[in-house]
């Protein structure tokens, strides 16, 4: 039977002050464990084993209590920093850094729950934790005191007390993405230890502030989604059907009306305080920013998924944040069974053949909202509205011009950005506004206004890309909490960002020389780009920036055009082309267009290639990669041993490329016959081929080094 040990900790105030961290990580809970077991500057034999032991447990749930931001406040502070006054304390003012301070605010003393698994712990260790967990005094930061138990649980049992707790619950995501935590590990104890001595001794050797060492750590990724209850808009028993479908462009309205009569409902006998908290976080009468997080959000689900699907309303998503002072049964029992036939201010009957709300488990029209099947794949980058989001960017009427349009989208996108801020998302490309729908079947953005109380120009139809996958469903924008916002992911999802050309050649062309027919490819590339879009050339093609000066680093980086030899009989047969990876989703759509109209590639004023095809290429996943092209270093040798300086500068070019710190092994110096310049050399080399094994497995074929856009320093998957 699994086992876990609970940890129940107390605080003695309605406030916690830990600093840009909410909820508590495990480690600081260990953390504090550590201080309670410490009898002055040494731990005793028991204590060691019983936390070196919970540091290796898996990492644990934790539960905390309902909570709001409370007001943030700035404290100045010395900086630690005298000896830019020389010294004098009385100047001391001048050298005040500013210190900000927002504690996290409760209904009533709060109460935290950690649950961890101990089915390879003791009882004599399970016994000393609980002994040391009663001598805890302190939970935060040094004001926020506190007191703690700890007791050994079943699975059944933690599971009762976490839904008696009342707050939001946080589980390990296993590998899913969501906030993460700090953890203990091997080793934290010590390191915390060590830490300990190295802050008490950060004066003593040379009378100079030295840091203390970090404590050791690892991170967890932990989920705390919201409670969702789906509903069904059933039709009446004798209409032979199972749904009563509401139209799509009155989406807002639904989410209003049913919004009213569970609020009727929950009203109905509430004390003062419950009536409160509906009239905020339900009805959103009176709601602040601080309540906006713990909103009850309505979105009727319109029918998705093919070309010919009626997008009528027939289900209901209604979503309980974790963090809503009211429970989500009541929530779910409010909603179950309203009649859309009564009138919720006078309770009413006015039309006998309305839909009610029956709860559902069918989840099938969900699928369609998310973009897998499977935890691993079930989160996407590119989303597209099915209901319009409500912007503050009014659209302008009647006829705009090119400048003023484009100012108008450019304000647009930026309130994109503040509605994904306020989701919770980060920043994201814009890459259609429009008042159009994506499907054939959808309504225009103003069509949405009618019995909403939102103006028609400010709903707007969007595609947005995101840098990080998100998971579903993702509402955003004013109109989120009834309905309008609504997203789905994009079935034809990303632009492929790797391109491969199946080339013919007039005449064999050696993988030596693929430096030179790289370049020959870019010139077609960019003589095709001049014939459809005239001689203005983007940065990523050309390789310079608007002023016509030279990329430099920091900026985007221009196509990789890699020149390989698929049969491997020493000739170029395929070319790979690689948006680089800070282009953006519009930018990779242009690649891929100017990549599938290219048809010869002319050198020397000669066709030297026929492409045959063209088709997107799958990037590889691997530890270990080899040399398939020389590389070329990027600065000059300043003595000492090549190989340690070849070693070295693929370090640099590695963290330039966002990629791990790798083991590298140089094999030798390219062979000689190799193109390896493009004009005269910085200084004389050849080349040189290595293999870099990494920690973990990273995409590629990727290209490093110098002219790695021509296809050196290329680089192929071996493990």
């Amino acid at each position: 039977m699994s086992r876990f040990l609970l940890f129940e900790i107390r605080l003695h105030d309605a406030r916690w002050h830990g600093a840009d961290e909410w909820p508590p990580s495990p480690f600081r809970l260990f953390q504090a464990l550590v201080a309670a077991a410490a009898c002055g500057a040494t731990i005793g034999s028991p204590e060691r084993a019983a936390l070196e032991a919970l540091e290796r447990a898996p990492a644990p749930i934790v539960a905390v209590p309902r909570s709001r931001p409370g007001q943030a406040v700035k404290l100045y502070v010395p900086n630690n920093d005298l000896d830019t006054v020389g010294g004098d304390p009385a100047r001391i003012g001048s050298i005040r850094a500013p210190k900000r301070v927002q504690p996290m605010l409760f209904e009533a003393p709060g109460v935290f729950l950690v649950a961890w698994p101990v089915e390879r712990l003791a009882e004599t260790e399970l016994a000393t934790i609980s002994r040391i967990a009663a001598r805890l005094y302190q939970f935060g930061r040094g004001v926020d005191m506190a007191c703690a138990r700890a007791e050994v649980v079943t699975v059944e049992t933690l599971e009762e007390r976490l839904a008696r707790h009342a707050g939001p619950v946080h589980r390990p995501s296993e590998g899913r993405k969501g906030a993460t935590l700090r953890c203990p590990g091997n080793g934290s104890l010590q390191s915390l230890i060590i830490r300990h001595q190295g802050f008490a001794d950060r004066l003593k050797v040379s009378g100079q502030l030295r840091q203390a060492p970090p404590a050791r750590f690892r991170m967890v990724a932990y989920d705390c989604p919201p409670t969702r209850v789906l509903f069904e808009l059933a039709a009446p028993p004798d209409s032979g059907r199972p749904f009563r479908p509401w139209p799509l462009e009155r989406c807002a309205e639904l989410a209003a009306r049913l919004r009213d009569l569970a609020a009727a409902r929950l009203l109905h006998d509430a004390t003062s305080a419950r009536a409160a908290q509906v009239e905020r976080l339900l009805i959103g009468r009176g709601a602040g920013e601080a309540d906006k997080p713990q909103r009850v959000r309505i979105v009727p689900l319109p029918s998705i998924g093919m070309a010919q699907t009626d997008p009528s309303i027939r289900r209901v998503l209604v979503e309980v944040p974790p963090d809503c002072p009211i429970p989500a049964a009541d929530v779910a029992w409010a909603f179950s069974g309203l009649d859309l036939g009564v009138d919720p201010d006078t309770g009413e009957v006015v039309d006998h053949r309305a839909a009610t709300l029956v709860r559902s488990d069918d989840t099938a029209m969900l699928r369609h909202y998310r973009p897998g099947h499977h935890a691993e794949r079930d989160a996407a980058t590119v989303w597209r509205t099915v209901t319009p989001v409500v912007l503050p960017i009014r659209r302008a009427a009647g006829r705009v011009g090119g400048a003023a349009r484009r100012e108008r989208e450019g304000a647009a996108a930026a309130a994109v950005n503040d509605a994904l801020r306020h989701a919770g998302l980060r920043r994201a490309e814009v890459v259609r506004l429009q008042r159009e729908p994506f499907s054939a079947r959808g309504a225009r953005a103003e069509a949405f206004s009618a019995g909403s109380r939102f103006d028609a120009a400010r709903l707007w139809h969007l595609e947005i890309a995101l840098k990080e996958p998100v998971r579903a469903p993702l509402v955003i924008g004013d109109g989120r909490f009834v309905g309008l916002g609504l997203m789905a992911p994009a079935r034809d999802e990303l632009q492929p960002r790797r391109w491969r050309l199946a080339v013919e050649t007039a005449q064999p062309i050696p993988t030596t020389d693929a430096l030179s027919f790289a370049e020959a490819v870019r010139a077609a590339l960019m003589g095709r780009w001049r014939v459809d879009h005239g001689d203005a050339l983007p940065s990523w093609l050309s390789g310079h920036d608007a002023s016509g000066g030279v990329l430099r680093a920091g900026a985007p980086a221009h196509l990789f055009i890699v020149p390989y030899d698929a049969d491997r009989d020493g000739r170029i047969d395929a070319v790979e082309i690689i948006v680089p990876p800070g282009a953006s989703e519009r930018e990779a759509r242009d690649v891929g267009r100017l990549v599938s109209s290219l048809h010869v590639v002319v050198r020397n004023g000669v066709r030297a290639a026929t492409v045959v095809a063209v088709t997107a290429a799958v990037p590889a996943q691997g530890r270990v990669w080899r040399s398939r092209t020389p590389y070329l270093l990027t600065r000059f040798p300043k003595g000492g041993d090549l190989e340690s300086v070849v070693a070295a500068d693929l370090i640099r070019e590695c963290r330039r490329a966002d990629l791990p710190t790798p083991r590298i092994e140089v094999l030798h110096q390219a062979p000689a016959g190799w193109t390896v310049r493009r004009e005269a050399p910085q200084f004389d080399r050849c080349g040189w081929l290595a293999t870099l094994a990494f920690s973990v497995a990273v995409e590629g074929p990727f290209c490093l080094g110098r002219h790695r856009h021509f296809g050196m320093g290329a680089f192929e998957g071996v493990e």
